[in-house]
């Protein structure tokens, strides 16, 4: 078998692990949004006065969780 041949079947089999990777990273990003979307919903409940800004609070509020949790990286 040439090099060239067993490095490519070896970059194949290194692509094919990262995408089966990358299915299960998406998937958990997914439910982490989810939850996270749900989490500052539930946080922000009591704001009943700032409904008018609800959305705009509520996206700045997770921003600012996710810029927290970057930071613990």
């Amino acid at each position: 078998m040439s090099k060239t041949k067993e490095l490519n079947e070896i970059a194949q089999g290194i692509a094919e692990v990262n995408m089966n990777l990358d299915d299960h990273v998406t998937q958990a990003s997914e439910v982490m949004m989810q939850t996270l979307y749900k989490t500052c919903d539930w946080q922000l409940d009591d704001l009943d006065n700032w409904r008018d800004d609800f959305d705009a609070i509520h996206s700045e509020l997770m921003r600012r969780v996710i810029a927290e949790m970057v930071k613990e990286i």
